[in-house]
């Protein structure tokens, strides 16, 4: 065997990821995007490259928090009930609940900055 024949190989391969056509590595991970009131992903009708991934023995769940611009964000309903559970929620182990506070702590900081300071 020549050595001309061992890298031809490599070169197609290396052309391939230059071009972006490299499939040996594809990420698991899809970024949500906003669709009406609902988080969906970009990537809805495609099968996920790791089906069977699991996490410390539980299944992976759906993200069921979105990043709110801060020009979107509107005036909360109830700041008192809000302020009530806010530090609770804030310490909360269940990252949907923690990641919820802070958009309500983003929305007392544009809309109630001085009921905001008195929790602080």
């Amino acid at each position: 065997m020549s050595t001309s024949t061992l890298k031809e190989p490599n070169v197609s391969q290396s052309k391939d990821v230059e071009n972006g056509n490299d499939n040996s590595v594809k990420s698991c991970i899809s970024k949500p995007v906003l669709n009406g009131n609902k988080c969906a992903n970009k990537e809805q009708n495609v099968p996920s490259c790791c089906p069977g991934a699991v996490t410390n023995g539980n299944e992976a769940g759906n993200a069921d928090v979105e990043y709110i611009d801060s020009e979107n964000l509107v005036d909360l309903p109830d700041v008192d009930a809000a302020l009530c559970t806010l530090v609770k929620r804030l310490d909360s182990k269940d990252w949907v609940m923690t990641c919820e506070a802070l958009n309500n702590v983003r929305q007392l900081a544009m809309y109630h900055k001085e009921r905001l300071q008195e929790l602080l």
